[in-house]
């Protein structure tokens, strides 16, 4: 392990409440001014920069884990959907971002369409619909590894776990609008990118992804820290050397 071990200090495992991630939203017909979508942009930009800046970070470790445990050690696993919520984090926003900037018509239903693809496949990714799509998913390969933790982050992954099978069957998440839009279904694209476009709708749909992949990043960040604490433990124990 590089680095002095004595200066690396205890992860605080925080207690979140992850049910505030899942209430139900309430849409209006609010559009906003110049000033406020301006200002909606520039907060996006910073979140965005915030976490692409954290992206080679963990991009750098997976590699390192891969060399050093594998593909199915306890911490690659973790950084591994560490690195696929940053990263659909910042594709969202990225796609909500320019949905409000688009200046034709045809531009917003375009990227409208693109945002609905977005977030059908990303919490498909995530979690999943059905049996077959849940098999697949990062939640699923998460399960793989949650009985190495404390009773504690065991009861967290069971409530995180209810909190998103109630979120995956919510709605549809736009299955139609994602089929139509990936195989080019022409008359069906025509009807469902001429659907009235309501702005404050389109930007809430898109927390309906970005919340879930808050909560689990809150998970992850806990479960990452229990491996660190656990390193520290065993550094002081004299169970860990530093390499």
């Amino acid at each position: 392990m590089n680095g002095d071990l004595n200066d690396i200090h205890y992860v605080p495992i925080i207690d979140y409440d992850y049910s505030r991630h899942f209430s139900e939203l309430q849409y209006n017909d609010t559009v906003l001014t110049d000033a406020q979508r301006k200002e909606t942009i520039a907060l996006m930009d910073d979140h965005i920069a915030l976490i692409a800046n954290g992206i080679p970070t963990i991009s750098s470790m997976i590699v390192d884990l891969e060399n050093r445990e594998g593909r199915t050690g306890l911490q690659y696993v973790i950084c591994e959907a560490m690195l696929f919520v940053a990263m659909t984090m910042a594709d969202c926003m990225v796609a909500t971002k320019y949905f409000l900037i688009a200046n034709t018509d045809y531009d917003r239903r375009y990227m409208r369409g693109k945002l609905q693809v977005l977030l059908n496949e990303g919490f498909k990714k995530l979690f999943g619909y059905n049996e077959d799509t849940k098999k697949k998913s990062v939640w699923s390969r998460l399960s793989t590894i949650i009985h190495y933790y404390s009773s504690g982050m065991k009861r967290k992954f069971e409530v995180l776990s209810v909190c998103l099978e109630k979120h995956a069957r919510s709605s549809t998440w736009w299955k139609d609008e994602r089929c139509y839009e990936t195989h080019q279904d022409t008359l069906k694209l025509l009807e469902s990118r001429y659907v009235e476009i309501e702005e404050c709708r389109v930007v809430m749909e898109s927390l309906q992804l970005f919340d879930a992949l808050q909560a689990v990043n809150e998970f992850l960040e806990n479960a990452n820290g229990c491996i660190v604490n656990a390193l520290i433990d065993k550094y002081h124990k004299g169970e860990l050397k530093e390499e």
